[in-house]
Parts: C-alpha cells; sequence; structure tokens
C-alpha cells in the first residue's frame, strides 16, 4: 500500500540544488530552520560528503545561502556545528551568505561558536560567496 507523504517543501524550506560550480555546492534556504527540517539538511550533507557522490564530485566549498530564512532555532544552530565537523574532516569549507552577524540567525549561530571557527566563512550576499 502507498504512504501518501507530504512533500517536504510542504514545510516551507525549499531545498533545490542549484549549480555545482567548479568545486563549490550551494543550497538555498527557504523558511524557518527548525529541528524537523534540519535532520534532512544533515543527513543530506551527510550523504554528499561520505557517500558514493563525494567519489565523482568532490567539493571544496558548501554554500548554504539563508538570505530567505526566516530563522534558526538552537537545534538547527547545533546541527551547523556538527555539519562543521564533518566538512572539516574533509577539508570542506563551510561558506554562509544572506545575513549579517548581529542578525537572529547570526546571533543563533554564533551562540554555538559555529561561526568564527576555522573553515566557516561569512559572506553577506550570494555573489560575494560565490566569488570566495
Amino acid at each position: 500500500m502507498l504512504q501518501n507523504r507530504r512533500p517536504f517543501y510542504d514545510c516551507k524550506v525549499a531545498f533545490t540544488f542549484l549549480a555545482r560550480l567548479k568545486l563549490k555546492f550551494t543550497w538555498p534556504f527557504i523558511g524557518f530552520l527548525f529541528f524537523g527540517t534540519i535532520t534532512y539538511v544533515e543527513e543530506t550533507i551527510r550523504s554528499i560528503i561520505e557517500g558514493p557522490y563525494w567519489e565523482h564530485h568532490p567539493v571544496q566549498f558548501l554554500v548554504l545561502d539563508l538570505s530567505l530564512v526566516a530563522g534558526v532555532d538552537m537545534s538547527s544552530a547545533e546541527a551547523f556545528v556538527r555539519v562543521q565537523r564533518l566538512l572539516a574532516g574533509r577539508c570542506v569549507t563551510l561558506v554562509f551568505c544572506g545575513f549579517e552577524m548581529e542578525s537572529p540567525i547570526g546571533k543563533a549561530l554564533r551562540s554555538v561558536e559555529v561561526l568564527g571557527s576555522s573553515g566557516v566563512e561569512l559572506f553577506s550576499t550570494f555573489n560575494d560567496a560565490m566569488e570566495c
């Protein structure tokens, strides 16, 4: 019997892979990142870094565009710490863009000390991030 699952985008978070430019993997987010949606994000990043995708498409930068994100709860912020550790093990730079350090998103990520740690970059716009 087929189960009727709600599409993930109904959760007001759209995960679309925009481009694979050279060694950059970009991922825009929309909505509010909370414990229910960050699990999918973390699993997907883990599959990119640890799965067969990595063998054929290794990346040097993972660009996360948070310009359309309304907020981040603490469980999501903690998940980004785990993601950063996973990426650091593969020498991949985690690049955030689309928010300012003093915004609610910036404060949440700074409170768990993911911003400012080695292997993490912050740019105010997506265009700036793509130039890194």
